[in-house]
């Protein structure tokens, strides 16, 4: 039975070929109770996410920060300023964080399916975040891409995922791909 009325904003940017727009959705929902058990939920099917803010804005915000490389808080803040919103550095990254477990299957399944392939190229580059030293490892089949980050260029890390890898392994001169049990290619 129907056990009362609620609401949620959902704060969004709506992206089109034109431009950007601030795009702000009332949602209007009925709670209901269980007459047996007495327990209050919801319907399962909801147009809105579990966040406030909508996924055109965290596609936006992904943008900026990975491909556009812009910092956090100029990013919180230049949306605060084009479209009114309430944001710091704090919001941004959360976003970020959402996404990255958001997709975390997905990067998951280009993984496995790299590991489990015929062909996987291979190589690491150094890279300074925040002041500190450590390696991005990128492994493709010329249709998929992963990369991943480690403290150190230590052979175990490459070894330890590639340890089931049975394809064809294209890399530099790198010792640490000498030991991987598989056809190699320089």
């Amino acid at each position: 039975m129907k056990y009362g009325k609620m609401s949620k904003i959902v704060y969004d940017l709506k992206l089109s070929r034109a431009g950007i727009k601030r795009w702000v959705v009332k949602y209007f929902f009925n709670r209901y109770m269980c007459c047996q058990c007495r327990s209050a939920f919801l319907s399962q099917q909801r147009p809105w996410t579990a966040s406030k803010f909508g996924s055109g804005l965290v596609a936006y915000v992904i943008y900026q920060v990975i491909d556009l490389q812009i910092p956090q808080n100029i990013i919180a803040s230049s949306l605060n300023q084009l479209f009114g919103f309430h944001l710091d550095r704090r919001h941004i990254n959360r976003r970020k964080s959402r996404a990255a477990q958001y997709y975390k299957s997905t990067y998951d399944r280009i993984l496995n399916k790299l590991v489990n392939g015929r062909l996987i190229h291979a190589d690491e580059t150094k890279v300074n975040l925040v002041g500190k030293d450590g390696y991005v490892w990128v492994l493709t089949n010329l249709e998929e891409v992963a990369y991943f980050y480690s403290e150190t260029r230590e052979s175990d890390t490459i070894q330890a995922l590639l340890k089931e890898f049975k394809g064809v392994l294209v890399s530099d001169f790198y010792s640490a791909y000498d030991s991987i049990n598989c056809p190699q290619q320089k």
